[in-house]
């Protein structure tokens, strides 16, 4: 018992005379170091760092899915992460698949482009009363529209934190096209351009 109270003297006396530090610093004033508040300005999850991996959605159609995405319980190809808290409690959504938008036949390019702008990808964002398109990006081969998620309150638009995102790939003289559709939150950073790439890594030779 002695031996105990000696070394907690000891270690006491030790943390006292560290904490006198330096006597000739006794006359300076104290220096003050701004505290670092990038965490608590920027509450962002960063999502640039996911994982991909190849899944077989249908038989020969394969996309890169985020490793720990799981299917949703109604659509087995829509994907969200099984585990919410790395993503600060919010599910971003991503689904993928192959659509023939109306009667299954081979189209050119060309129309593909004209089918696709006119199918609800498009429309449905476009005349939805809580959706504000704030982009759209037609290709040769691509179609992406991106529109703000919200609600309208006495005449405007209320833009909420969430964003969706419609994207279509084909080719020539195809039966069918990819379809990526995703919804993200705003605390995502990255996660929106990660996913879209995604989309665009698929390969389109797998349309028959």
């Amino acid at each position: 018992m002695r031996r105990l109270l000696a070394l907690v003297t000891a270690v006491g006396l030790i943390v006292v005379a560290c904490a006198g530090g330096d006597e000739g610093g006794a006359d300076r004033p104290a220096e003050s170091t701004p505290p670092d508040t990038t965490a608590a300005v920027d509450p962002t999850v960063a999502a640039p760092a996911l994982a991909f991996e190849d899944v077989e959605l249908e038989p020969g159609f394969v996309a890169g899915i985020p490793v720990g995405w799981v299917p949703d319980d109604m659509f087995e190809t829509k994907f969200q992460p099984e585990d919410s808290a790395a993503f600060d409690g919010f599910k971003p959504t991503y689904w993928v698949t192959q659509q023939c938008l109306g009667a299954c036949e081979t189209k050119t390019a060309a129309q593909w482009s004209d089918a696709v702008v006119q199918s609800f990808l498009f429309t449905s964002l476009q005349t939805a009363e809580g959706r504000r398109v704030v982009r759209e990006d037609l290709g040769e081969d691509f179609a992406v529209i991106e529109a703000r998620v919200g609600w309208v309150e006495e005449g405007a638009f209320v833009e909420s934190e969430w964003t969706d995102v419609n994207i279509a790939r084909w080719g020539d003289a195809q039966e069918r096209i990819i379809v990526c559709q995703l919804t993200v939150h705003d605390n995502h950073t990255g996660l929106k351009d990660a996913l879209e790439q995604a989309c665009m890594s698929i390969a389109s030779t797998v349309l028959l």
